[in-house]
Formats: structure tokens, sequence, C-alpha cells
């Protein structure tokens, strides 16, 4: 039987990233009976969750892997599936007006009935993840206002070739974030809380990987100290790299995790 692993990109990524390549061609060599999903997904975070959640229920994953920005979006996820929570997954600004019905790409209209049940989530791995990037990405809502400032971002982070996120730094899209800003909280506290319903005794914490030399833990965006307060200690593991975990701790390190969770 084929295993399936939901790998959701960071920032700028998508679906020719290095790491989910790199973990498929491992798999086709070692483990065929591994896949490794990865498809590209709006920038705006609830236009986001409604696609994650639309492919969750198409693919029923084994375990699902997120990478920086896109391990918030794990943690989200995680916890709409614990709770059977879809409100981060459709956008204030759907549907838009004069419309009957919600857009595709929302949860609403393309997830299966079932899949707004509670359910047990499956194992989450996170590779440098972004647990303030929500925080910063809502703060600069109004800077971006400024059309000097929102000229800079767009040329700093234009969009690359190949299936890459298009990032748009608009103020609707940057306060959308208001609402994941907690997130890495609330999937924590459905342990300290366990509430009835939460069907989470069948699932490992989620387990995350930090680079020593990672240049966004300088900033705070990625913050091994507030993964540690939040989720405890042996549920991380640090490498000597940097934010993109290079492929000698990919083999090392992220590819026994996946086979000991699989």
């Amino acid at each position: 039987m084929i295993k399936t692993i939901l790998y959701i990109h960071g920032m700028g990524g998508g679906a020719d990233s290095r790491i989910p390549s790199v973990l498929n061609g491992w798999f086709a060599a070692n483990r065929p009976d591994v896949r490794v999903v990865v498809r590209t997904y709006p920038f705006h975070p609830g236009r986001a969750a409604g696609q994650i959640d639309a492919w969750y229920g198409e693919l029923r994953p084994d375990l699902v892997i997120g990478e920086s920005l896109g391990g918030v979006h794990a943690l989200a996820l995680f916890d709409r599936l614990s709770t059977g929570s879809r409100d981060a997954a459709v956008p204030k600004d759907f549907p838009p007006k004069g419309s009957n019905s919600l857009p595709l790409g929302t949860a609403a209209s393309l997830l299966p009935a079932n899949v707004n049940a509670r359910q047990t989530p499956p194992p989450l791995l996170l590779v440098s993840p972004a647990l303030n990037a929500p925080r910063f990405l809502y703060a600069a809502r109004h800077l971006v206002r400024i059309p000097a400032i929102h000229r800079w971002l767009n040329r700093i982070y234009k969009a690359r070739e190949g299936e890459r996120q298009a990032l748009d730094f608009s103020p609707a899209t940057l306060a959308a974030w208001g609402s994941f800003r907690n997130i890495a909280r609330k999937v924590s506290s459905l342990w300290h809380r366990q509430e009835p319903g939460c069907r989470l005794s069948a699932t490992p914490r989620p387990h995350a990987f930090f680079g020593r030399r990672d240049h966004y833990r300088r900033s705070g965006i990625v913050s091994l100290r507030a993964w540690r307060r939040l989720f405890g200690p042996g549920t991380y593991t640090c490498y000597d790299g940097s934010h993109y975990m290079e492929e000698e701790h990919l083999l090392a390190l992220l590819i026994p995790s996946i086979l000991e969770r699989l």
C-alpha cells in the first residue's frame, strides 16, 4: 500500500521546491511505496487553508510535513482536524458580494462532508517552523499602504521561475494573517487540556527541526525558545545547518523521522 506524505512548502516555495524533490528522489530509489505530494498554494492564508484542506480530503495523507511558513499552515490544519473547526479555512472576504456560493478553493466547497467532523490528525513534522511569521506579516498590514514599501517588498520577493507561490503583500492579505498569530499556542494547548472529542491519543506531538545557523532565528521569526515553551522537551531536534535544511541533514535526520512515523 502506498504511503502518502503531504508536504506544505514555505513562503515563495512551490511544487518544485528543493526539499520535497530530494525526498521524492530518495523514496523512489529506496522506498517506492512512499510518495511525497507538494503543490503550490496561494499566499493569502485563508485561501491557502481552503486549498490545503481540499488536498487533505483528496489525499488522506499518512504524514504532514510543513516547512518554514508552511509549518504554520501545517499546525493550522492539525488544529482544524482535531477540533473540527473550519473558521480559518474560509476567508472573511468570501463569498464575494453578489455570489450565492463559495468560490472554488475554499474548504466549504471542496471538502467532503465527513471531513468537517473531528478526527485523528496524522503525525506532523516541521522544518524550520516560522511560528512568529504571522505576527510580522500582520504587523506590516498598514506599512504596505505606503507605495514605496509595497514596491520594495515586491522587488525583494519577486516571483521566481517554476511552479512557485506568487507573493501578494497587499494590506488585505497581510491582515488575514492575524487569525494565524496564535495557532502554535492553540495546538500545544490541545494536549494540555485534552478536551473531550480531541482525538490526539493516537497522534504523537509535532516534532520540529531547527538549524543552528538559521538567520531567521535572529529576528525571532523562527524561535526555538517559543517552540520549547509550547511543546516541551523531546519535541525538537537541532542540526548544524541553515534555515533551508541541507541534504546531509535530510538524510541523517528528516528521513529517519519520516520512516519512524509511517
